[in-house]
């Protein structure tokens, strides 16, 4: 029997039940190559890549794969379990483990185990190249492997290498190198003669080698379908008769390789056979896709279907075999839920087996569609070492992880950033993004921190061969230049765009050889002129409201802040009524969230009620601008960046209804659409607080006053806008730098130190962000995805509401008989600012011990009844407060 044999890989806690490390590495390896003989389009992706033959690869690859654990050799790591029979030594041991085994597995095979290899020492020999440049080569591989538990391992920890490797040790794992290395074929993939490019290569490949190994093992690590093995056997005879067949099972139940597409022409009519195609959607069908990776960025006004034409064109891809997936990227939990059902049903139209579409946020599990992969018995290392199985359980069954691997994902665009941060398991995120047509839908409303993360983005999705389509109703040319830049970049294009004036609506394509522009026209329901109305007063705009409510029409009111939402709501609700009057912000707990946003669409949208429409209002935040589809008879809109003020109006109107308020194909019956806008007059003496004397909260969110002041100035030299021929007029005199609309001197000083913030949160951007040249490697901090920001606002934390009413057990806010779901629906976000702790609670430990989670990470807020609200005492970072909840108005906050 092999020496390597006497060594354990997997075991069950408490019990003498083991798998040998030999198994377990080869149960990885054939999950691997399973993936790759399914994933055409991976295959190719990797080697066009690293530029070697496609039949090179699997081979090279799944031998490494096989090594990835090559670290639990080390007698520290055997020590974990010296209760285990046929240990490698009767001798007793006491090697701590306190080098993780990733971490151990690497620096063996970069110093030792690589010249086990016959490919590697063959190589060595036929070219007499340097060792080290050999070395190098595949050191990128090799950390990308043994990071395979999320994160890179580390090389800056000093340790040495014989006190857990000693001599029969280190002769056992060298054995088994050969021997795998034999066993699997693995062949050279690169030559020395070409170092530089080649060392490119394997960095930039290193990204999608580290998903790939982490995906492998997860699923390699599955007792379902791996069962312990408890006596050795042929190295070859477990791996074609144990090994493949259970990969072959495992990777199946995954649904992991891409589906049949059946979408034959790509066509509007074949996706949307019963909707006439707009002059987008047309361009879309027929657009020439191109060679490589692929960029489109999509301007059009809200109702142009940018959303289908987006559709069509990543069917394009799919049916070119150029992607095996698509995800959409939204900026709020409320448009993705908006975006999936639209896309729900879009999986039976491009693929031939039924697939599930899978919603990546928040509170997308607690919707309960979700799927979740079985991954086995729960086993830990360590207290701070989780199995792979554990980590499997825990991403495959949280949605906005799996959404990225899944055929089709919609989810909110953190879930993809996510992908280029220092997070754990960002390599996975990658390695699904990258086989899909990634589609980011609502671009205008990323700050400048996000539009740095999502440059980034745009690099790897290039450089690693990946398709990007981004929508919005309007881009600064500034913004749509540095995208276009970072798209270049990951392509090796040298040549960086130039600001240029463009026409509007505009498609942009841009592949590894070209830009291109396109000017699709609009469609003609969307070609109308916007009165605007200025009102100086809070009061006079609650008067018309009241007033048109009272007429029988609906009304939308979108406030900067949720303060100023609430206000409003409660002054309304004084002269209309509670039952007439919706507030719909953020500070919900999620069911309450999801329940008024489900009443609004139902309400509000496209075949909303007229009897139900009729005399309603809704105040709402920035919720109500984004994605949703929903049309109001008026609307009134605080102050915002001319660009959120068009996106805005895209709700007034938005659908033609006759005069008793339904949809029909007619000329709207409702007469031109106007829009209230409450901001303080640009013209005479302007002071510097401008305009908070009208809006003292506004400044809080649009922080530069001179993006405020220009839009305020043009739409009341212009009295409203046209769209969309005054589109990106307006848009470029409020955000270009030589713009013909003078700045007042009074409001110079705080502009320039918004923009200097602006530019901090860009750099702070690229400095969070990975390098795609640098490979994947430990260069920094890494975190939880729950501990890394991808939005640099003020800090977060989430709360948990508790019903505590004094007659039963404390029990969730939302009810519900899966405890995971309650707890769930009754959470929110809020700043730190005004919450950073809970007041110490008797009833607390009690509570915690009844979660499945035990409240990590959560602050709870034991609610109990006042009247018709309901108070918790907590701590804000100024000291003690009370906090006032009902599911009408949401959370308040008043200090004690």
């Amino acid at each position: 029997m092999n020496g390597y044999w006497r060594y354990w890989g997997k075991a069950e806690p408490g019990q003498e039940v083991w798998h040998p490390l030999a198994c377990h590495s080869l149960d990885v390896a054939a999950v691997c190559e399973c993936i790759l003989e399914g994933d055409a389009l991976l295959r190719k992706r990797l080697a066009d890549l690293l530029e070697t033959p496609e039949d090179r690869i699997t081979p090279w690859l799944i031998t490494l794969i096989a090594l990835h654990d090559v670290g639990k050799f080390a007698e520290s790591f055997q020590n974990l379990r010296q209760d285990l029979k046929l240990r490698p030594s009767t001798k007793s041991s006491n090697v701590p483990y306190c080098i993780r085994h990733d971490e151990l597995g690497r620096r063996f095979l970069t110093e030792k185990g690589l010249f086990s290899l016959s490919s590697f020492s063959a190589q060595l020999t036929a070219e007499h190249g340097s060792e080290e440049d050999l070395l190098d080569l595949w050191t990128p591989a090799v950390t990308a492997v043994t990071g395979h538990h999320g994160r890179p391992t580390r090389s800056d920890i000093p340790w040495a290498l014989g006190q857990h490797f000693p001599p029969s040790t280190e002769r056992d794992a060298r054995e088994f190198i050969t021997d795998v290395g034999r066993l699997l074929g693995c062949a050279p993939i690169f030559d020395l003669d070409d170092y530089e490019r080649h060392f490119d290569a394997q960095r930039r490949t290193s990204w999608l080698v580290a998903g790939l190994a982490v995906v492998s093992d997860w699923l390699g690590s599955n007792t379902k379908f791996f069962r312990y093995q408890s006596e050795p056997r042929d190295l070859g005879e477990y791996w074609q008769e144990v090994a493949r067949p259970a990969a072959r099972e495992a990777v199946c139940a995954a649904k992991i390789i891409p589906p049949t597409i059946t979408l034959e022409s790509g066509l509007f009519s074949e996706f949307f056979p019963d909707f006439e195609a707009t002059p987008l959607q047309d361009k879309m069908s027929t657009i020439e896709l191109g060679a490589g990776p692929k960029l489109w960025i999509v301007e059009e006004l809200t109702g142009g279907g940018k959303t289908e034409a987006a559709m069509v064109l990543a069917g394009r891809l799919l049916a070119a075999g150029e992607a095996s997936g698509v995800f959409f990227a939204l900026p709020t939990m409320a448009t993705a839920n908006a975006m999936f059902g639209r896309v729900d049903s879009l999986g039976d139209r491009l693929f031939e087996s039924s697939i599930e579409v899978i919603l990546a946020h928040s509170g997308a599990s607690l919707a309960r569609r979700m799927r979740v992969l079985d991954a086995g018995k729960e086993t830990k290392y360590t207290d701070g070492e989780p199995s792979a199985s554990t980590a499997a359980r825990s991403w495959l069954t949280d949605s906005r992880k799996s959404a990225l691997l899944a055929h089709l994902g919609v989810g909110t665009i953190d879930q993809a950033l996510l992908a280029v941060l220092p997070a754990a398991h960002q390599s996975l995120r990658l390695l699904g993004l990258c086989r899909h047509v990634l589609v980011v839908d609502e671009v205008h409303a990323c700050d400048a921190y996000m539009l740095g993360e999502l440059r980034r983005l745009l690099e790897f999705q290039a450089g690693l061969g990946g398709h990007v389509i981004l929508l919005s109703a309007t881009l600064p040319a500034r913004v749509r230049c540095d995208l276009e830049k970072a798209f270049r970049s990951g392509v090796g294009m040298k040549t960086s765009p130039r600001i240029e004036e463009a026409p509007y609506p505009l498609v942009t394509a841009i592949n590894a050889t070209q830009t291109r522009r396109h000017a699709p026209t609009s469609r003609t329901i969307c070609r109308r002129r916007v009165e605007v109305e200025r009102f100086d007063l809070e009061d006079d705009v609650v008067a018309r409201i009241v007033a048109t409510a009272e007429e029988g029409r609906c009304v939308a009111w979108i406030r900067n802040t949720v303060d100023d939402a609430m206000e409003a709501w409660q002054m309304l609700r004084a002269r209309l009524g509670a039952d007439r009057v919706i507030l719909f912000h953020a500070r919900f707990a999620l069911g309450d969230r999801l329940a008024t946003e489900r009443l609004v669409v139902r309400r509000f949208g496209k075949y909303g009620k007229p009897a139900e429409r009729a005399g309603h209002v809704v105040v709402s935040t920035q919720v109500l601008e984004q994605s949703l589809d929903v049309d109001f008879d008026w609307m009134v809109t605080d102050l915002a960046p001319m660009d959120l003020i068009i996106q805005r109006a895209g709700r007034l109107m938005r659908h033609p209804r006759d005069g008793n308020g339904a949809v029909f194909e007619g000329p709207d019956a409702r007469g031109k659409p106007r829009l209230g806008l409450l901001s303080p007059s640009p013209l005479g003496s302007v002071l510097s607080d401008w305009p908070a004397k009208v809006l003292p909260r506004t400044g809080f969110v649009y922080r530069d006053p001179a993006i405020l002041w220009r839009t305020a100035a043009w739409l009341e030299q212009n009295r409203g806008f046209q769209v969309p021929d005054d589109a990106r007029n307006a848009i470029e005199t409020v955000y270009a730098d030589e713009s013909p609309l003078k700045v007042p001197d009074s409001l110079i000083d705080r502009s320039e130190q918004a923009e200097g913030d602006r530019l901090a949160q860009a750099g702070t951007a690229s400095q969070s962000v990975l390098t795609m040249k640098t490979g994947y490697s430990a260069d920094g901090a890494w975190f939880d995805d729950e501990n890394i920001r991808t939005r640099l606002g003020e800090r977060t934390v989430t709360v948990r509401l508790v019903k505590d009413d004094g007659f039963s057990e404390p029990r969730p806010w939302w009810d519900d008989p899966d405890p995971v779901v309650a707890w769930g629906l009754s959470e929110l976000t809020v700043v730190q600012r005004r919450i950073s702790d809970e007041v110490a609670d008797p009833l607390s430990s009690t509570v915690r011990a009844q979660m499945p989670d035990q409240g990590r990470n959560r602050i709870l807020l034991f609610l109990r009844p006042d009247a018709d609200s309901w108070l918790a005492k907590a701590k804000s970072v100024s000291g003690p407060v009370t906090v006032r909840y009902n599911h009408l108005l949401g959370l308040q906050f008043s200090e004690d």
